[in-house]
């Protein structure tokens, strides 16, 4: 029991289920607080740590997590198999691979720990499962906005790389077109529209690479090129909600089909051989594939869709899947 100058201050007990902390009452007024307070009940409150803070007037109560999950039940009718085993809370209808897998690594290093809001509940180090939740609590997320959307939670990876090898005429076509000579800044606009007019071909109808022409005549060939040039571009990289799985699959599949012998790299400047992929046929790729998935016919509508669901394809289809 905490002792001040005025002598002993009795505990106190909640009636509440659920317990607030309380800071900064002075001695007078918590020892009235303690007498409308105090009720009979059938047990008491969880005992709670206290502490002094310099003034001897004053008083911190400091809750007690271990005694939260005390606290909670589960809801009737709610069927424990679709909670998380560790933070209680509802798992998505349709788990990914990768959260599947986390689930399955954190369960081989936990145990059994019935609880009154979760009787399948497994108790663990937090670090064991901390990711597991972190990536369960996105799953339920992003699945909403992703269904809204029409956006996949699972895709056929083995099939993905003979999708794009399917690709391979058009992509050598922009790969090999010359397309406009580039104009760097200091052109006006009606120049650079003039010139864009005067040339036509599977490289100046690739919108990627026509955004490309516009951020050197703006930038120069230094800065878009550079280091970071391609931080600022990783967005407009990647291949819509194929994600960075999809990234990883579709860089691979594409230098298998265009080694270094087979290009022409004065065709490719201000590029090299893989930054041209990156910024240029990843994205065309990722767009021809969105293309087919949805059935579209326009390729600025699913270039919206690409830009759209980046972030979405980042965090459902991570590297590591």
């Amino acid at each position: 029991m905490l002792a001040t100058p005025a002598g002993p201050i009795p505990p106190l007990f909640f009636s509440g289920s659920r317990q607030r902390r309380t800071k900064g009452f002075n001695v007078k007024e918590l020892r009235e607080l303690n007498k409308i307070r105090r009720c009979p009940i059938s047990s008491p409150s969880p005992p709670r740590k206290r502490s002094r803070l310099g003034n001897e007037n004053l008083v911190v109560l400091e809750k007690d997590y271990r005694y939260e999950d005390e606290m909670y039940f589960l809801a009737p009718g709610t069927d424990p198999r679709t909670l998380c085993p560790y933070c209680d809370t509802v798992l998505p209808a349709h788990c990914s691979s990768k959260l599947v897998y986390l689930l399955d690594m954190a369960k081989r290093a936990s145990s059994s720990e019935s609880r009154p809001a979760n009787p399948l509940g497994r108790k663990a180090p937090m670090l064991v499962y901390a990711s597991l939740c972190s990536r369960h609590h996105f799953e339920s997320e992003v699945a909403v906005e992703g269904a809204l959307n029409g956006w996949p939670t699972s895709i056929a990876w083995e099939e993905l790389s003979q999708r794009v090898r399917a690709m391979k005429d058009p992509l050598q076509k922009i790969l090999g077109d010359p397309g406009a000579p580039i104009v760097y800044k200091g052109q006006t606009t009606a120049n650079l529209e003039t010139l864009a007019a005067d040339f036509t071909g599977p490289r100046m109808e690739c919108i990627f690479w026509t955004e490309v022409l516009q951020e050197l005549k703006l930038k120069g060939s230094r800065q878009v090129a550079g280091v970071h040039g391609q931080f600022d571009t990783f967005k407009q990289m990647q291949p819509g909600y194929y994600g960075e799985l999809g990234s990883v699959i579709i860089h691979e599949t594409l230098y298998d089909l265009f080694p270094e012998t087979s290009v022409n790299l004065d065709f490719l400047h201000p590029f090299d051989r893989r930054d041209f992929i990156g910024r240029i046929l990843v994205p065309e790729v990722g767009m021809r594939l969105i293309m087919e998935d949805l059935s579209l016919d326009n390729a600025a509508a699913a270039v919206k869709v690409l830009r759209a669901s980046a972030s979405y394809g980042v965090g459902m289809f991570p590297a590591d899947n």
